[in-house]
């Protein structure tokens, strides 16, 4: 198993239920919760220089779903991709939103 960092980041109307076993569920009015993982370290992550950093895989979780954070799995959410690419941020979900 990859000892990849694991984020997890919560819309300011969510919350994110988590039980004993790393079971969690997403409750909330807005747009829910994020379990980022990036696959390797930023390519240029230095000061004065923009920010690159590509692929972190991205498991959005809207109200009423649910993550596993023991094997970082969910279902009821959005799967896709964000790369930086000197400062500019891109997505692999429908519209290149990134929210």
């Amino acid at each position: 198993m990859s000892q990849s960092p694991r984020e997890v980041a919560i819309d300011e109307k969510s919350a994110l239920l988590v039980e004993a076993d790393g079971k969690a569920t997403v409750v909330g009015t807005g747009k829910g919760a994020y379990f980022l993982r990036p696959p390797q370290s930023p390519e240029i992550c230095e000061k004065e220089f923009p920010l690159t950093f590509r692929n972190v895989s991205v498991y959005r979780v809207p109200a009423g779903g649910h993550f596993d954070l023991r094997l970082w799995t969910g279902d009821g959410g959005t799967a896709y991709s964000l790369s930086v690419e000197r400062g500019k941020i891109e997505s692999t979900q429908t519209g290149k939103e990134i929210y």
